[in-house]
């Protein structure tokens, strides 16, 4: 399990306000790591409803809530439209901050098999 998945806010809190930094996940391997840590969350969104919309309105701030703080360099963008499934885009700025690439997005999908 994951450690940030253990930060669990309390019902009445919201993802609106800056958190208290507190928690750090290992930073040398948050690039490593950022698509389990992402992965985590997005699964998360399916049952928690304030953490999807403190995702919509600021991904950085409401990860941070989660204890994970995002190199400088790394870009999250949550989408989701209408009724379509949430997706977190990761773009990765290179060090002049004129450009950046699409790393990957992270999309849950239901499956079924016999």
């Amino acid at each position: 399990m994951s450690k940030f998945l253990a930060v669990v806010p309390k019902q009445e809190e919201t993802f609106d306000q800056e958190p208290p930094v507190d928690t750090i996940i290992d930073p040398e391997q948050i690039k490593e790591r950022v698509m389990d840590y992402l992965g985590a969350v997005l699964a998360r969104c399916w049952y928690d409803k304030p953490l999807l919309r403190g995702l919509e309105t600021n991904a950085h701030r409401t990860l941070r809530h989660l204890g994970i703080l995002l190199p400088d360099e790394l870009e999250i963008i949550f989408e989701k439209a209408n009724k379509e499934r949430p997706r977190i885009l990761i773009y990765e700025w290179n060090q002049e901050r004129t450009f950046k690439r699409r790393i990957c997005y992270l999309q849950m999908i239901m499956m079924a098999g016999r």
